[in-house]
């Protein structure tokens, strides 16, 4: 199975900004499946999600705010041929 890489970035706690997760590699090594659902959490409650979008293959949320020093994004995601995997972006939340 496609080891999922660790991803970190930095935050601004004001800002209001979208963060993209291609699942075409993991799909791929798979047999070419799609994505059926996609689903974003957190369990920082200073961090929003405003929305959430996805197609075959991406995924999109877009959130506000954050806790510092540390703040945590969960997508989980169910293909059409019923597999699940779960990708976390640790976001460092600090002023720009």
């Amino acid at each position: 199975m496609l080891q999922l890489s660790t991803i970190t970035k930095i935050k601004d706690p004001n800002s209001v900004i979208d963060y993209l997760l291609d699942w075409t590699a993991f799909l791929n090594q798979i047999g070419g499946d799609i994505l059926l659902e996609s689903d974003w959490t957190t369990t920082d409650t200073g961090l929003t999600i405003l929305q959430q979008t996805f197609t075959t293959t991406q995924t999109t949320v877009w959130i506000a705010g954050g806790t510092p020093p540390l703040s945590s994004i969960v997508n989980h995601i169910t293909t059409a041929g019923g597999r699940q995997q779960d990708q976390t972006i640790h976001l460092k939340i600090r002023s720009l």
